[in-house]
């Protein structure tokens, strides 16, 4: 999932959903666990509807990006 996010488009969950043929059910774990190592950010808090997902500059580096 890590390599479906970007450093400068913002995904939300739904778009990772399609990308990944996942349900966002199944990812909303997996990115609280990535947001938590710092390998990505949220643009809102996690109660929001509309939260969106960046990569982060520790998240390309793991990608082999940054």
């Amino acid at each position: 999932m890590l390599s479906e996010l970007s450093a400068t488009e913002h995904r939300n969950i739904h778009d990772l959903a399609e990308r990944t043929a996942k349900s966002p059910a199944a990812l909303r774990p997996h990115l609280q666990r990535l947001v938590k190592l710092g390998l990505i950010e949220a643009s809102a808090q996690a109660t929001s509807k509309n939260r969106d997902y960046l990569l982060t500059p520790a998240g390309q580096v793991a990608l082999g990006r940054g």
